[in-house]
Order: C-alpha cells, then structure tokens, then sequence
C-alpha cells in the first residue's frame, strides 16, 4: 500500500507542475481529469483506486495547493462522478474529521465538515429520490445525525461558519422529520 500511496503522490505532484508549466488549466481541472480517466480505467479497483487512500490525498491537495482557486466541493464531486457511492464518502470523511490531522485540524476542520455536510445532503437527496431506506438504514441515518451534531457542537472551533452551521441544523431537522 505504501507503493501505492507513493505512486499516487507522484503522480498527483507531476500532474500539477506540469499544469503550472503549461499555463493553459488550472492545476485542479488537470488533476481531476486525470484522476477522472483513471478512476475509469482502472473501474475504482480498491486496491489500486483505492478511496481511502486517495480521498484525503486529493484533500490535502485541494486545501494546501488549489484552497482559493475554484469551487470548496470539486473533490467530493470528482469522487461522485465516478460513481463512489456517498456512504463510502462519508467513511473516509467521518475517519479524518476524527483523526484531526494536519493540515485538518483547528479551524481547518471546516473544510472536512463543509464536505461532509456536502456528503450527507448528497446522500440524502439520493436515498429520498431512490425511495430507499433514508442513509441506507437505521445505522446510516443514527450515524448521520452523531456526525451532524458533532459538527454543531465544534461549530467556530472546528471551522464552520455560520451557513454550514445553519445546513447543519437543516439536515438535523429534515432527518429527523423523516425518520419519525
């Protein structure tokens, strides 16, 4: 696995200064294309394309590298687009948001619950347009609603701002109108 997280990385950091090079995309879009075409090559290979793994890279990425250039959800959508199912999303997000490592810690937590909450609202549009268990199951839903008040309870700490504070309380509320 290490191999792989090194290829990864390498590859990640070629892609980039070679955009920066070229001058003709912005650094994200050329990454996202490439990591685009090989999640599609690859079909998602979990021992290649491995989301663990390859998540909280593009996630480092995006804050350390690209934080001011484009749109805070490009990542998540990236990862949506190739099919990885919310809940797969919402495993490695919950994971970092509790593993409070650099650079996600402090403030910058809220770039972790900006795109968890991203997740969860993704998630549920899902399983409610589907017509499915909400969250998948019981399980899924309690264990939304835990993160989502965690989320309210680190509120300024962790980095959310007013407005992920308030879609936080929204997604609570709905939940709860649904599960009850």
């Amino acid at each position: 696995m290490t191999q792989i997280k090194s290829t990864w990385q390498q590859l990640l950091q070629s892609v980039h200064d070679e955009a920066l090079s070229r001058d003709t995309a912005q650094p994200f879009e050329v990454v996202a294309e490439k990591i685009r075409t090989l999640g599609s090559r690859l079909r998602l290979s979990e021992s290649i394309f491995s989301i663990p793994l390859l998540l909280p890279m593009l996630e480092k990425y995006a804050f350390e590298s690209q934080r001011s250039v484009t749109f805070s959800t490009w990542v998540i959508d990236l990862f949506l687009e190739l099919q990885v199912g919310c809940e797969k999303l919402f495993d490695v997000l919950e994971s970092m948001w509790y593993a409070n490592e650099a650079p996600f810690h402090g403030k910058n937590r809220g770039v972790l619950g900006n795109d968890l909450t991203y997740v969860i609202e993704q998630w549920l549009h899902e399983t409610i347009k589907g017509g499915g268990v909400i969250f998948d199951s019981e399980a899924g839903a309690v264990r939304v609603d835990q993160m989502l008040q965690t989320l309210l309870q680190t509120g300024a700490q962790g980095g959310l701002d007013g407005a992920r504070t308030q879609r936080c309380r929204l997604l609570r509320d709905r939940l709860a109108q649904v599960l009850h």
